[in-house]
């Protein structure tokens, strides 16, 4: 559905066309429309136009979520995020469903998180055709969303299937992103990530700071833990264990590399 293509047919003017119409539809339109293209929904904000589309730095104008550099910072605070099987239960002590709906989840998350100027970032893509695009883009509650499920995600799935979930994120986004809404591949994706999720259940603590956005607390059940087998400070192996590891992990590597020398003669 791209309307804007009708649009098109009639005025070459189209922002200043879109600009009327909802002025006369009775909706208030920001001076901001004037110079950038800025297309608003739940998830966040993009915007382009200006100095943005000349590859130029974005002028403090076109911040619309996020507070512009310099402004006054904000003293760090704490939101905590639950979880359940992957999806957002709960909002510091507010039960999604109950106390909170979904939309007052982003809005609120939008609002604070934005606060922090976190969550904004230039993007460069390329389009299905090849040309380049170039927008801002705004997203406070994704971002915050984001770090504390990936938090959680590393603390209890296993190494191959972290490994493996940042490819199928990357397949996915580019599958939907081209247009292929209605791939099959897109289906299996999902359900490796709806599969993965069982275990995702758990708390998360992040710690808003003036542009920064840290997990710094996780509470789960499932963490990949066991006191036989912990890593840092201590461990639950010998040195000689270790070093034999150690060896037989890098055999292929060095019996590679040292191939390689002898047949430098």
């Amino acid at each position: 559905i791209s309307p804007i293509r009708e649009i098109q047919k009639e005025t070459s003017e189209v922002r200043e066309y879109e600009k009327q119409y909802l002025i006369d539809k009775g909706f208030s339109v920001s001076d901001k429309v004037s110079s950038y293209s800025i297309n608003e929904n739940l998830l966040g904000t993009t915007i382009s136009g200006s100095e943005i589309d000349e590859w130029l730095q974005p002028d403090s104008a076109s911040y619309v979520l996020t507070k512009p550099p310099g402004t006054q910072a904000k003293a760090p605070s704490l939101l905590k995020l639950h979880f359940e099987q992957g999806r957002l239960s709960a909002l510091n002590d507010q039960q999604l469903g109950q106390s909170i709906t979904g939309k007052e989840v982003m809005q609120q998350l939008n609002q604070s998180v934005g606060e922090y100027s976190i969550g904004r970032n230039i993007y460069t893509g390329d389009t299905t055709i090849g040309l380049k695009g170039r927008i801002v883009f705004e997203a406070p509650a994704i971002e915050a969303l984001n770090v504390a499920h990936t938090a959680l995600e590393q603390a209890v799935l296993s190494k191959a299937q972290n490994r493996f979930k940042s490819t199928v994120a990357d397949k996915w986004t580019e599958l939907v992103y081209e247009g292929l809404f209605y791939e099959p591949l897109k289906d299996d994706l999902e359900a490796f990530l709806q599969s993965s999720q069982s275990q995702v259940t758990g708390t998360v603590t992040l710690e808003l700071s003036q542009g920064h956005v840290y997990a710094v607390a996780v509470e789960s059940d499932n963490i990949l833990k066991d006191k036989d087998s912990v890593y840092a400070q201590t461990a639950s192996w010998t040195i000689e264990e270790a070093l034999g590891f150690i060896k037989l992990f890098g055999k292929s590597s060095t019996m590679a590399a040292k191939q390689r020398l002898d047949n430098r003669g």
